[in-house]
């Protein structure tokens, strides 16, 4: 396993790349790789969304079957505002979609965020007010994969 110099779980720099000594067989389970995002912005709005094993509630135990959450990208002001310690140029942040706004809790680390195309944004990094209440509306916030590209490419050569 790689980690990444700058390794801060969670806070900026949560990537880890694992090299397998043969593949996943594609069963119904598992994912093929997703497109890696190299655009250092996302728009605001744009339509994201997750899938992850994580708790529904702070203190609960993990999900044997995954969950989806559909989420959108913040505004940057917002973002800053509510999290003193947000970066956007290393971090996206994100908040369910209505009617239910959604958010990750314990045990969605490492979960990937997706745009409606596949390609992979982020990586399930922290949630606002630290997991405690894994509150329906609260901010989540995922490593930006557009700020360890060079790294994914220097390590991988893809």
């Amino acid at each position: 396993m790689l980690l990444e110099d700058r390794l801060s779980v969670a806070a900026r720099w949560d990537f880890l790349l694992a090299e397998l000594s043969e593949p996943l067989p594609l069963d119904g389970k598992t994912m093929v790789a997703a497109k890696l995002d190299d655009q250092p912005s996302l728009p605001e709005g744009l339509n994201v969304g997750y899938a992850g094993y994580g708790t529904d509630h702070f203190g609960g135990y993990m999900r044997s079957d995954m969950h989806k959450m559909e989420m959108a990208v913040q505004p940057e002001e917002v973002c800053k505002s509510a999290l003193p310690e947000y970066r956007s140029k290393d971090m996206v942040c994100v908040k369910g979609r209505p009617p239910r706004f959604d958010s990750a809790c314990s045990g969605d680390s490492g979960s990937g965020l997706v745009d409606e195309t596949g390609r992979l944004v982020g990586i399930a990094s922290w949630v606002q007010n630290d997991a405690r209440s894994c509150s329906n509306g609260a901010l989540v916030i995922f490593s930006r994969v557009s700020s360890a590209r060079e790294w994914i490419r220097q390590v991988t050569n893809i």
